[in-house]
């Protein structure tokens, strides 16, 4: 389970193509950065899109950026 003190959440303004994205740091504490041009629900639907991808651990387990978007 993921936790506030597993990640924390930016809103910034992104190319309309991005709705999100997220980075793991060398020390292992996630930022999701979440396009704020967004409407307060596509935000939301981002976010837990990309948790998902922290959930399974999209990062290191093996797979392309393509078959972890696929899942």
């Amino acid at each position: 389970m993921i936790s506030e003190s597993d990640c924390r959440v930016y809103e910034i303004a992104l190319p309309g193509t991005v709705k999100a994205f997220v980075h793991m740091g060398e020390d292992s504490f996630y930022s999701i950065y979440v396009n704020s041009l967004l409407s307060p629900e596509e935000r939301k639907k981002a976010i837990r899109h990309e948790l998902r991808h922290i959930a399974r651990d999209d990062f290191s387990n093996g797979k392309t950026i393509r078959e972890a978007e696929s899942d």
